[in-house]
């Protein structure tokens, strides 16, 4: 196997593995949305990954995965 190969290979895991959890994490929002209804749902859903981001543009810090994928999660579930 080639270098570029290789690299190539890591890339579409990493690609699967994003796609697995950003499915996984929409099918729990819209559970969640079920149970406890829209509103609820989506105020605790955000709550942690909102505040990571607003230290991001307050602090300079780096933004989590976890928090990047599940903002874009909830935009795409309630957009």
């Amino acid at each position: 196997m080639t270098t570029e190969q290789h690299c190539a290979d890591r890339a579409d895991a990493r690609r699967d593995r994003i796609a697995d959890t950003v499915r996984r994490l929409g099918t729990q929002l819209r559970e969640d949305r079920r149970e406890r209804g829209p509103h609820v749902a989506d105020a605790a859903w955000v709550d942690e990954p909102f505040d990571d981001w607003l230290a991001m543009l307050h602090e300079g810090k780096p933004l989590a995965r976890t928090s990047m994928l599940a903002l874009a999660v909830g935009m795409d579930q309630t957009l």
